[in-house]
């Protein structure tokens, strides 16, 4: 019986022409499949898999993946996050209006001068309009960081199994399988360190970068619903209260006070003139997208925020998992309201009742940050006299912004 290539009875010199036709078959196997691969995915568009000037995918694969993602999570019950992050564009160059005066043959009238502001009679002058935009903007928004930067720091802060897509110059897709909005919100604590260490950021969202987070099934059922609230929540982040947070102030008291006096100042702006406040032709306030998230003073007796902290706490709870850090001290406080609420501990809460009545200028403070699955609560002030005054809204920032800021103050780092 002949020997055959391998067998130790072969002689040597047998062996090698073997060895050596069998390698090269084996060259010319896988040369051949790498090549076929490279046409189907050139013919499959393959080839536009990834963004050509970023490390992030195309959006058109990201779109491929998320709808096999949404399949999954809906056949199996699973969970999946998106974030939307969008460098906010700079406003376009707009020269000064040029003052002018109206056309001589228009007739004088009350309702004409009225119309200009000035008094019966007057020729004041009126605002040129500004002439067509030509579409020059400057070279930076108020984020200056290039997109390919901020792409790579998005990569480095997400997780291996994490899909990020760019979708055109100045917005990123990022998609996270298997991810609560708990675990979503660890991501953007890792981009925002990511930002402190790469450019000198403060602990919060730059001004000019704006992130928000969507969670199946919580906020929608299908892609297209869940980026478009991912995006609505991201340009709402535009308008949070802490990009109007001086730099300098630096305690948790001045925290307080500075925001509540920011807020007290826009509603004193908002409030109608007295001349105007009986006219029932005039339409309602305009409102924005998401104006749940707009700050608004709070005014209430201690018991009447103690009840509204238990209800803003069970409204958490029930879309799940919640991450709680209120201010806490003996007595009638919404630390005590908060962990009787919560009766014994609870794996679905995470919960940090701080006592930081030792912090200069915190002894009357009172405090409530929530981040749960499907929102954020964010509540700080001062409890005097039996009456508590404070600032609250529903803004992830914020509530982010004041649970580190009262757990640095404390001595404990709340975020992992």
């Amino acid at each position: 019986m002949p020997a055959l290539a391998g067998d130790i009875a072969a002689p040597a010199s047998g062996r090698a022409p073997l060895l050596g036709g069998l390698l090269k078959l084996l060259a010319m196997q896988s040369t051949t499949a790498l090549a076929l691969l490279g046409e189907r995915d050139r013919a499959s568009g393959g080839a536009a898999m990834k963004d050509p000037t970023s490390s992030a995918y195309s959006f058109a694969y990201y779109v491929d993946v998320a709808g096999r993602e949404i399949d999954k999570a809906r056949r199996y019950g699973r969970r999946f996050s998106i974030a939307t992050i969008l460098i906010e564009p700079a406003a376009p160059d707009i020269p000064p209006r040029q003052p002018r005066f109206p056309p001589t043959d228009l007739p004088v009238s009350a309702d004409v001068d009225t119309g200009w502001g000035t008094a019966s009679g007057q020729r004041a002058p009126w605002a040129e309009p500004p002439p067509a935009s030509n579409g020059h903007h400057p070279k930076h928004g108020p984020f200056a960081m290039d997109p390919a930067e901020l792409a790579e720091i998005l990569l480095d802060a997400a997780r291996d199994t994490d899909i990020l897509a760019r979708v055109d110059e100045n917005e990123f897709h990022l998609l996270m399988p298997e991810t609560t909005g708990l675990d979503a919100h660890a991501c953007y604590r890792r981009v925002i360190a990511r930002l402190a260490a790469s450019e000198k950021h403060e602990s919060r969202l730059p001004r000019g970068l704006l992130m928000g987070i969507t969670t199946f099934p919580h906020d929608g059922q299908g892609l297209a619903q869940l980026l478009r609230i991912a995006r609505r929540r991201a340009e709402a982040t535009k308008d949070s209260l802490i990009h109007r947070l001086p730099h300098d102030v630096r305690s948790l008291g001045q925290v307080v006070d500075t925001l509540v006096d920011l807020v007290a100042a826009d509603a004193r702006r908002t409030e109608p003139p007295p001349s105007t406040a009986g006219l029932s032709q005039a339409g309602p306030a305009p409102t924005r997208p998401f104006a749940l998230s707009a700050p608004r003073l709070l005014e209430l007796a201690l018991p009447e925020a103690v009840a509204l902290a238990v209800s803003v706490l069970r409204s958490a709870m029930r879309g799940g998992n919640a991450f709680v850090v209120v201010a806490h001290h003996p007595g009638l406080s919404l630390g005590a309201a908060v962990r009787g609420a919560l009766g014994t501990p609870r794996d679905d809460v995470i919960l940090h009742a701080l006592d930081i009545r030792t912090v200069p200028g915190c002894d009357d403070v009172e405090a409530l940050c929530i981040l749960a699955e499907h929102g954020a609560y964010a509540f700080i002030g001062r409890s005097q006299g039996g009456l508590v005054r404070g600032v609250h809204a529903a803004d992830p920032l914020l509530a982010d912004f004041l649970a580190e800021r009262i757990g640095r103050a404390a001595g404990l780092r709340v975020f992992g």
